[in-house]
């Protein structure tokens, strides 16, 4: 995987000496030869650090690290590290920072050992926080930590160089943080360390749009020196008998601008769930005080992993790193779930194109006017005569069709067509992923309506197994060269087979959609809750009546209009007859009881959070509850905004409802609970308050939202 590290003096090829522009020479597994380069005369190996650890010998995994001389040690990282590789990389670094007494390293340089510093992970390692640990270690070195970029670093590898105290590059080094492109937020406190280094503009710009930065067009402040270096710094820094100032010890930048360019960033595409938790733990190096940034990053990477679009973005960027190393074969057997004739194009195009098609309808009808079509067409072809005339015979004896799902289990691949129907769709997906498993890739097209285009039908066809296409999502995450799988994935959207598994963030956004769900119920229209939640807190928290259409939760209204074929604006009609069912008479919640309602239940559910095994305190809670609840990221969090508001008044307000069986739905439906205790006491100043001032509610017009000037950092909610 990488070379043992060549002991050099300043002249040495593995620190960038001048004497050679690339590095030197590697045998076939990228190590570096034990003989002496031409052009270095002082190239020699030297012996292992006293206090590294012994690791067992490992085909493939030759140790990363070996000193230098005057105490200057180096390790080579290797193009992509995988998951033992960086368990492995983890234990060196360690081995050299946790070193004592006179043969301990007294400074740290990592450099690449092919001709790249580090491109990143292996997809097997991208769910490993050990990247965020190595990167915590050389944030909190007690020796200089010096990257030298003998080529490019990317996303983790970058991350790891940013969290060095200083960086050396050669001309042709370069920094590409792209973590939205692969589907993931950065690993390694890209997040904290890159906004300390350049202007915030260009640190948000660099997050978020994931270009590659050259020396000759960086911003200020992200190379130290640009030549081969490295070992003279390393020098340098130890005769002063001091170092380079640790990445996290540097300032934060100013709150105003980096504000401004989160903002923008997230203006640019509010619809994309990675990009705002990007913008989130960006913004907590300025709003959220010391420390906060890295445990914020830490839980939106974790909660994050589980959100469609990361898992299926996940899978486009292996599919681009396999096509990368040469085009998958053509697929030769396409499986088509349809209803309607959305179908008949993609159908007849993989026909003609020399695929055999296995066309399923979900009732007699459908296929027999699907298959009558594409039958009738090839048919008319037939008859016309000339090479066209044979090409559709030929396609007519790979056709078929019924309406039982079994022939598609040897399908290479299977599109979905014309199901507007969520829950349609995804009964097909789990019978289809019962018979073919994750292995077979299956698209959707989306949204339904529109034919498919006969070039995205081409291009379909070059989607194969091979390339990982296990869920297909759309967005810019495509590169020109890869204009086939650009193509059908902009047309096709993916809904996942597998269930993933759920965060804070999830439970929290859960509780939102089942406060709104518990008020729709009680009659309150789906706008006038958005509306007055955005009114009172700044944002509609997950757009919640909306959202809450979408995420049927059992047992609630939306449930119940779902079974009985009803849309979202029958809800008023709808509840109005369960309350008379249940007898419950009282009238809606008024505008200022939606936004308290709202907060008290999430609240509630927030503090159970606590004090079950989902999180380990106050603040976890509120850093997730920014991303999950889309709270302004100046209320400290959703605990936090329930203090700002009064909690006796929350609580004493749900239960003055209760009592007038406003809001008591009957047994088995939705858990409108009573709070749980807050986790730390009653707050200052309202332990010995009146019950009766309990009862005084403030009016919309009096909520006051904590508010933090925009140049100075805010301290933690909770």
């Amino acid at each position: 995987m990488c070379s043992g590290v060549i002991a050099a003096s300043p002249s040495c090829s593995a620190c960038l000496c001048p004497s050679l522009a690339r590095p030197a020479a590697r045998d076939e597994r990228g190590c570096a030869p034990d003989a002496q380069p031409s052009g270095c005369a002082h190239v020699r190996r030297a012996a292992p650090i006293a206090d590294t650890p012994r690791l067992p010998p490992r085909a493939g995994l030759p140790r990363m690290s070996r000193p230098m001389p005057d105490r200057i040690a180096t390790i080579l990282l290797p193009r992509r590290i995988d998951r033992a590789g960086v368990a492995r990389l983890e234990a060196e670094i360690a081995a050299v920072l946790g070193g004592t007494g006179p043969a301990a390293a007294g400074a740290l340089i990592l450099s690449g050992a092919s001709e790249a510093f580090c491109l990143g992970l292996e997809a097997d390692a991208v769910e490993d926080d050990t990247p965020r640990r190595i990167a915590r270690a050389l944030t909190a070195a007690r020796i200089p930590t010096i990257a030298a970029l003998n080529g490019p670093a990317c996303d983790a590898g970058a991350e790891i160089a940013l969290a060095c105290a200083a960086r050396v590059a050669v001309p042709e080094a370069a920094i590409r943080l792209a973590p939205l492109r692969a589907g993931v937020l950065p690993a390694a406190l890209g997040t904290q360390t890159l906004p300390r280094l350049v202007p915030p503009a260009r640190a948000v710009e660099m997050l978020c749009e994931g270009r590659a930065v050259t020396p000759a067009d960086a911003p200020p402040g992200l190379f130290d020196r640009i030549g081969p270096e490295a070992f003279r710094l390393a020098s340098d820094l130890l005769a002063a008998g001091g170092g380079a100032t640790p990445t996290l010890d540097r300032p934060p930048p100013a709150a105003g601008a980096l504000l401004d360019a989160t903002d923008a960033a997230r203006a640019a595409d509010p619809g994309d769930p990675l990009r705002r938790a990007l913008c989130d733990c960006i913004e907590a190096l300025v709003l959220l005080g010391p420390g906060a940034g890295p445990r914020m990053e830490a839980t939106l990477w974790r909660d994050t992993l589980a959100l469609r679009a990361s898992h299926g973005t996940r899978r486009i960027a292996a599919a681009e790193a396999r096509l990368r190393a040469g085009a998958p074969a053509p697929v030769t057997r396409l499986g088509v779930v349809a209803q309607g004739v959305q179908a008949v194009p993609l159908v007849r195009e993989a026909l003609l194109a020399g695929a055999h098609v296995e066309l399923v309808a979900l009732d007699r009808a459908d296929l027999a006017e699907t298959a009558g079509a594409i039958a009738g067409d090839l048919a008319a072809r037939a008859e016309a005569g000339g090479a066209a005339a044979e090409l559709a015979r030929d396609a007519l004896s790979r056709f078929g069709f019924g309406e039982d799902l079994a022939p598609l289990a040897s399908a290479e691949a299977i599109l979905i067509a014309g199901i507007d129907a969520e829950r349609l769709r995804h009964e097909v997906l789990a019978a289809l992923d019962a018979l073919c498993g994750d292995a077979v890739p299956v698209a959707i097209c989306e949204p339904p309506g529109p034919e498919i285009e006969v070039p995205a039908a081409r291009a379909a066809l070059v989607v194969h197994p091979a390339a990982g296409l296990a869920e297909i999502v759309t967005g810019p995450v495509f590169a020109a060269p890869l204009a086939p799988l650009g193509a059908v994935a902009a047309r096709l959207g993916l809904i996942p087979v597998t269930a993933t598994a759920t965060g804070i963030v999830a439970q929290l956004a859960r509780a939102s959609r089942e406060a709104v769900e518990a008020m729709v119920m009680l009659g309150a229209r789906p706008d006038r809750i958005d509306a007055q939640l955005s009114a009172a807190y700044g944002t509609a928290p997950c757009a919640p009546a909306w959202e809450a259409a979408r995420h049927l939760s059992g047992g609630s209204i939306l449930a119940v209009m779902h079974r009985k074929g009803l849309e979202l604006g029958d809800a008023p009609r709808l509840s109005a007859g369960l309350r008379r069912t249940w007898e419950i008479e009282q009238a809606t919640p008024d505008a200022a009881a939606i936004a308290e309602i709202w907060l008290a239940m999430t609240a509630a559910a927030a503090s159970e959070r606590l004090l079950t095994d989902g999180a380990a305190g106050v603040e976890a809670v509120d850093l997730a509850s920014l991303a999950a609840l889309g709270l302004p990221r100046r209320s400290g969090g959703v605990l936090a905004l329930a203090e700002a508001h009064g909690r006796g008044q929350l609580w004493s307000r749900l239960d003055e409802l209760h009592e007038r069986g406003v809001a008591d739905p009957p047994p088995d439906e939705i858990a409108l609970r009573p709070p749980a205790p807050y986790p730390l006491g009653d707050p200052p100043g309202l332990a010995d308050e009146d019950a009766d001032d309990h009862h005084h509610q403030p009016q919309h017009g009096q909520h006051q939202r904590p508010e933090v000037p925009r140049d100075e950092p805010a301290q933690p909610g909770a």
